[in-house]
C-alpha cells in the first residue's frame, strides 16, 4: 500500500531460542564487561587461583617463578577465550561464516530469486539492508530460522521455488495520474518499463526503485487507485493512494481507507483496479500528467 499526498508543504510519499542452558560451575550471563562476556572473566579469575596461586617465594627463586605464574596466565587466558567463543550459538557462528564466504554471484542468485517471488530486493550482488529484510522476510514466511543471510539447506530450498508468471505493477503521483502495468512477463522487465515511464513525465521522487519495487503485484492479486480533493484551513491538498490484494474487491476496498487516511473519506474515489493478468479492470489504466 502506498499514498503520494501533495498541499501547502509540497508532496509527501507514505510508504506502505535458545535450547535449555546447560549446568556451569560459573554464572551463565550475556552481560559483558570492556567488551568481554562476563562468563569468561569469571572462568579466567577462578583458573588463575587454581593454576597459579599466590606466589611465597624466596628472593633467589622470584625469577624463575615469575615466568612460569606469567605462563600459568597466557594459558588461562587463552582457555578463557576459546571457552568463551565456542559458548557462541552454533547457528551464530554458522551464520557469520555463511555471511563471510557469499560470493557476489551467491549474492545476486539469492537476490534474483526472492526478487522474482516478489520480495523487494534488487539483484546487484551487494549484501545490503534491502536484502537482509528481504532475507528475514523470506524465512518468516517459510517458517525457517529467521536469520540476515541463507544457510546452505536455505539456498538448496530456494532453488527449488518456481517464480512468478505474471506481473503488474503502478507508476503514479498525489496528483490524480497514474499507469497501471498488467500481463508482464518478468518483473524485471516490469520494472525497467516502469522506471522508463516514470522517468517521462513524473517527478524524480516518484520513479524511487523502493517506491516502484513496492507497488508490483503477481499472478492474480490485483491493485486499487484512489484519489481525494479536499480544502481545509490551510489550504488545497490533493492525494492519491494504491492498494494491493488477492482479489479486486479487497484491492478497492483498500485503496479507498487508505485514501481516508489522507483526506474525507466522502470525497475519496476509486479511479482504477485491475490484476496482475488484467482480469477484473475497473476504469482505465492510465490517466497522464
Amino acid at each position: 500500500m502506498g499514498r503520494a499526498v501533495s498541499g501547502q508543504n509540497g508532496c509527501v510519499d507514505v510508504p506502505p531460542g535458545l535450547g535449555a542452558p546447560r549446568p556451569s560451575a560459573f554464572p551463565a550471563t550475556t552481560d559483558r564487561i570492556g567488551g568481554r562476556p562476563l562468563q569468561a572473566i569469571y572462568l579466567q579469575r577462578e583458573l588463575g587461583r587454581q593454576l597459579a596461586g599466590p606466589p611465597r617465594l624466596a628472593p633467589n627463586q622470584a625469577g624463575k617463578a615469575w615466568g612460569k605464574i606469567m605462563i600459568r596466565e597466557l594459558v588461562v587466558s587463552f582457555t578463557a577465550s576459546f571457552i568463551a567463543a565456542v559458548s557462541l550459538p552454533a547457528g551464530a557462528l554458522a551464520q557469520n561464516a555463511q555471511q563471510a564466504a557469499a560470493s557476489p554471484e551467491l549474492i545476486k542468485e539469492i537476490q534474483s530469486r526472492l526478487f522474482d517471488l516478489g520480495y523487494v530486493v534488487w539483484p546487484d550482488g551487494n549484501l545490503d539492508e534491502r536484502t537482509k529484510a528481504a532475507t528475514r522476510a523470506w524465512h518468516q514466511l517459510t517458517k525457517r530460522p529467521v536469520s540476515d543471510v541463507m544457510s546452505d539447506d536455505d539456498i538448496a530450498y530456494l532453488r527449488t521455488l518456481k517464480p512468478n508468471k505474471v506481473w503488474g505493477g503502478v507508476i503514479y503521483d498525489s496528483k490524480g495520474h497514474y499507469r497501471l502495468f498488467i500481463n508482464e512477463a518478468t518483473r524485471k522487465e516490469l520494472v525497467d518499463k516502469e522506471i522508463s515511464y516514470c522517468k517521462q513525465g513524473y517527478d524524480p521522487s516518484r520513479c524511487q526503485l523502493d517506491l516502484i519495487l513496492n507497488t508490483s503485484m503477481a499472478d492474480k492479486s490485483c491493485i486499487g487507485v484512489s484519489h481525494v480533493d479536499w480544502k481545509d484551513a490551510q489550504g488545497s491538498h490533493t492525494s492519491t493512494s494504491t492498494a494491493r490484494a488477492a482479489d479486486i474487491k479487497t484491492a478497492s476496498d483498500n485503496a479507498i481507507n487508505e485514501c481516508a487516511k489522507a483526506g474525507p473519506r466522502e470525497s475519496c474515489k476509486l479511479y482504477a483496479a485491475v490484476c496482475a493478468d488484467g482480469s477484473s479492470q475497473t476504469g482505465v489504466l492510465e490517466n497522464k500528467p
